[in-house]
């Protein structure tokens, strides 16, 4: 089977919950394209929708990310996202990241 397949048919498995917790017990719905929450002083704002060139990789990012949410700050989950964003904006245009797994 081709790498690419198989990379979309894991992709596709990726079951995430309807709810999930935070490490500090405030409910975000891993299933939403945009998680948002306020814990103390740290305002979480993931949109992601912007894995328009990469929709394959969202499912995947979310159920990564839904494990640093429930065990790190909401800094470190913000940080998480937007270092995988930077990421793959060094990635030229036709070159595509087929997994993160």
């Amino acid at each position: 089977m081709p790498q690419a397949s198989r990379a979309s048919e894991r992709a596709s498995s990726v079951e995430l919950p309807e709810v999930a917790y935070t490490k500090s017990r405030i409910p975000f719905y891993p299933r939403e394209d945009v998680w948002a929450w306020v814990d103390g002083p740290t305002r979480v704002y993931l949109n992601f929708s912007k894995l328009q060139q990469h929709v394959h990789l969202r499912e995947p990012l979310k159920a990564t990310l839904k494990v640093f949410a429930e065990g790190y700050s909401g800094n470190t989950v913000t940080n998480c996202y937007w270092e995988f964003l930077r990421l793959l904006s060094f990635l030229p245009a036709t070159r595509a990241l087929n997994s993160i797994c």
